[in-house]
């Protein structure tokens, strides 16, 4: 694998061992962090156990740092004062050793720094950005695709790094270019599309709105507008955290996110031929 360098993710420079062909090129804002291939087994390390399901991730506490795996991908060390991020590679699908690490570890690292990070899509227009929370199969990747290809600005297809902005904002960091699709047929996202699609942008941009995407059905986008509380509530689920002192710090992020931007329910007809017609509508509705 080639080095990467000069790459950015949610506005940190990234100096890399493995190859990150989805990171961003523009400039970083918020310091560094450093990403080296492992010299020792990473599943040795000695922490607490935070999370385990087999089929998706494992995560532990460590001292100083957080342990993750994924299966058919790899083992990941993320030390949180230092911003270096061990790999061991395990990877049998190509792109997944890359997505783990964008859209997974770094996150975690940086909500343990004091963001917000959610599972989400994240997509900007004008400067107003949207994030799309959503179960796995809800079209998250499926809509960021789609308003990607009508001039979009996709900042991010399946993570949302989130800060605090002054007194009453909240701004998204772009993460990793483009977005991965799931072949027909099948449930692995490993169809890259809209790698280029603002590629070199790496400002962070003002969030408008937040959506929970509700399972497909109808035919028509439906939104409606959800009370902070309740939408506090539904959106602590999207926030991967790794409890500990986490716990605290995300529900209080998550209860300023709710005070500052508005969070709609909706859902999406499941028509995949009118998916960025039906995107437009619904995003229309919610800023």
């Amino acid at each position: 694998m080639s080095a990467s360098m000069g790459a950015t993710l949610y506005g940190y420079a990234v100096e890399s061992e493995i190859a990150l062909p989805r990171a961003r090129s523009g400039p970083a804002t918020r310091g560094s962090i450093r990403v080296r291939l492992a010299g020792a087994d990473l599943l040795e390390h000695h922490g607490r156990l935070v999370r385990y399901e087999p089929n998706t991730w494992a995560l532990a506490r460590t001292d100083g740092g957080l342990l993750v795996w994924c299966p058919a991908t790899g083992s990941y060390h993320a030390d949180v004062e230092s911003g270096l991020i061990e790999v061991q590679p395990d990877e049998r699908f190509e792109g997944f050793l890359e997505h783990r690490l964008a859209c997974l570890v770094v996150p975690l690292l940086l909500a343990e720094r004091g963001d917000l990070a959610l599972h989400a899509a994240v997509l900007a227009r004008g400067g107003r950005a949207v994030a799309f929370c959503g179960r796995s199969m809800r079209g998250k990747s499926t809509l960021a695709a789609a308003l990607a290809a009508r001039g979009w600005a996709l900042l991010g297809d399946d993570s949302a790094v989130l800060s605090l902005d002054g007194d009453d904002g909240v701004i998204a960091w772009p993460g990793p270019a483009g977005s991965r699709l799931r072949p027909l047929g099948e449930r692995v996202l490993r169809q890259l599309v809209h790698a280029d699609n603002g590629a070199g942008e790496t400002a962070p941009v003002r969030l408008a709105a937040v959506v929970e995407l509700q399972e497909r059905g109808g035919e028509a986008p439906v939104a409606e507008r959800v009370a902070p509380v309740p939408a506090a509530t539904s959106l602590y689920g999207y926030a991967p955290q790794a409890d500990g002192p986490a716990v605290a710090h995300t529900f209080r992020m998550v209860a300023r996110l709710v005070e500052r931007v508005p969070v709609f329910r909706a859902r999406m007809p499941d028509d995949l031929e009118r998916a960025g017609e039906h995107a437009e509508v619904l995003l229309s509705a919610v800023i």
